[in-house]
């Protein structure tokens, strides 16, 4: 027995074209609305600007007190250890433990202040510019 083969015939039905919609791009929604509102988007970016200025002109004036305070505390404790070999090397000086005081009071150390202070006055009781200094820290 032989088996033919039939072939089915597709049949496709006829329908509406449909109607394409065009979808709205961005690309052009965004210039449209930028010719409209060309001013405020101006405003906008001057004053995003001007707050970036204002911001990094204040970073870097911080920035420039940070080094000065550095520098200065660097210079302050270089002093204080010029002085501390002075009272190594002459124990008896006074005004190297005038100046120990006087160092200690900048770097805000009161009680090392008062000590050097006091070993100043031990051997000068009549030290004027250490009685002065010593007024200043009984206010600490």
């Amino acid at each position: 027995m032989k088996f033919k083969r039939k072939q089915t015939k597709k049949v496709y039905k006829k329908g509406k074209a449909k109607e394409s919609k065009q979808f709205p791009s961005i690309y052009r929604i965004i210039p449209e609305k930028l010719n409209r509102d060309e001013t405020v988007f101006f405003v906008g970016f001057v004053v995003i600007l001007a707050a970036i200025l204002i911001i990094s002109l204040d970073l870097y004036s911080n920035f420039i007190k940070q080094k000065i305070l550095i520098d200065e505390k660097t210079k302050v404790l270089n002093e204080i250890a010029f002085w501390e070999s002075e009272v190594r090397t002459h124990p008896k000086f006074r005004d190297a433990y005038f100046n120990l005081a006087l160092l200690s009071f900048q770097l805000k150390n009161i009680d090392e202040s008062r000590n050097n202070l006091d070993k100043s006055l031990e051997f000068d009781p009549n030290f004027e510019e250490g009685r002065e200094l010593e007024k200043l820290l009984s206010n600490f």
